[in-house]
């Protein structure tokens, strides 16, 4: 048994520790690029800057709670775990590494709705990360 198991799908590494040193071993810069260009693939993959764009961010934060957030498109797959995902590899990133302020307007529309989306499925604690990530954005 090797250090990574290589399948038709993907490639892992046997072992968290591994991995971790692997990570850990990648300058930060580079690091940061990483999780930005993760994050990016992964919103493209679900329109998230579309389904972002619905509403003026002062309505959206004024309707928090109030709005039906399941955009599921053709209503076939919940994409809430891609939102988070796509989100939290942009709050890997940190709003440091973007200088651009449009960016930072766009990520926080994205950990706006990461948050309305955790918050309705009762994960309080991940839509308070969301919320908070999202203010440091703006």
């Amino acid at each position: 048994r090797g250090v990574l198991e290589i399948s038709p799908a993907m490639v892992v590494f046997t072992h968290d520790l591994i991995q971790q040193q692997v990570y850990e071993g990648i300058p930060m810069e580079e690091r940061r690029q990483l999780h930005c260009d993760i994050g990016i693939f992964l919103a493209s993959q679900i329109s998230l800057d579309v389904r972002c764009e619905d509403k003026p961010m002062d309505a959206a934060v004024d309707q928090l709670f109030l709005s039906d957030v399941r955009d599921n498109g053709d209503n076939s797959m919940d994409v809430s775990p891609l939102i988070s995902f796509a989100t939290s590899q942009i709050n890997n990133a940190g709003p440091e590494f973007f200088s651009d302020r449009t960016q930072h307007t766009r990520f926080a529309r994205w950990n706006l709705r990461a948050g309305k989306d955790a918050a309705e499925h009762s994960s309080f604690g991940a839509a308070l990360y969301y919320y908070k990530s999202g203010i440091a954005f703006l």
